[in-house]
């Protein structure tokens, strides 16, 4: 529930994209962080702690893309 009341606030305010229903919105979310938690799992070891930490890094850039309004840019901003 706080995640989706996040989503919900974050649509209100124009940073999370509204185009999609709430309901595919959250799913395709959480599929995509198990997915991302299995793989992360299961390369562990041959990714090491710095490239680990550099594909999470990445992932979260993913999902950013993924809650993105339509037609803006999600590029991580330093």
């Amino acid at each position: 529930q706080l995640a989706e009341s996040l989503v919900l606030r974050g649509q209100r305010v124009g940073v999370i994209r509204d185009d999609v229903p709430l309901g595919l919105l959250m799913a395709t979310l959480a599929g995509a962080g198990e997915s991302s938690d299995r793989w992360m799992g299961e390369h562990w070891e041959e990714l090491g702690p710095r490239e680990g930490l550099a594909v999470s890094v990445r992932m979260v850039d993913m999902a950013r893309g993924m809650l993105a309004p339509s037609g803006e840019s999600h590029e991580r901003r330093e």
